[in-house]
């Protein structure tokens, strides 16, 4: 559904700001180290609507050991559904030499996706569309290691996350 106005209605600054793009950058690393448990990510959480649909996109840049990877879900309202979700980055077990990249569909933003890191930066791509029920709340980045490492694996600053209210 594309935003639009009827004939006469006037537009508030409340309505232009719940159809404008809505981004957050992360300012600072986040590590994890030697934990498989989801933490929440400290930056990378919006605020959605109850009852609208949103086109969602995210970079994620991490760095770490090998051993560790990295796991990455999202916490969202009650009640929330999505059309699906793609996820892009670097297979498991990934080295400098053999930084391929992978592609895989989820159906839904919960549903926990593990990626290859290395010590240097590698980029995840994550995009998709959120439906809210009844319930507002957040759209929250929650992430680990995929395999416990005592080397940390990093969110690093420059990762970033954008919504847009579709619906």
């Amino acid at each position: 559904m594309a935003f639009e106005l009827v004939a006469g209605e006037i537009l508030t600054a409340e309505k232009l700001n719940q159809r404008l793009p809505y981004r957050v950058d992360k300012t600072a690393p986040q590590s994890v180290t030697s934990s498989t448990t989801l933490v929440n990510d400290g930056d990378l959480t919006v605020p959605v609507e109850a009852g609208a649909i949103y086109e969602v996109e995210a970079l994620i840049l991490a760095s770490g050991d090998t051993a560790g990877d990295i796991r990455v879900a999202w916490s969202v309202p009650s009640g929330a559904a999505s059309a699906g979700r793609v996820c892009i980055g670097p297979q498991l077990g990934m080295t400098a030499a053999t930084n391929t990249a992978m592609v895989d569909i989820s159906r839904n933003w919960a549903t926990q996706q593990t990626y290859g890191v290395s010590t240097s930066t590698v980029g995840i791509l994550e995009k998709g569309t959120l439906t809210t029920s009844a319930m507002p709340g957040n759209l929250q980045m929650q992430w680990a290691q995929g395999t416990s490492s005592a080397t940390a694996t990093n969110v690093e600053s420059g990762s970033w996350l954008r919504i847009q209210r579709i619906g």
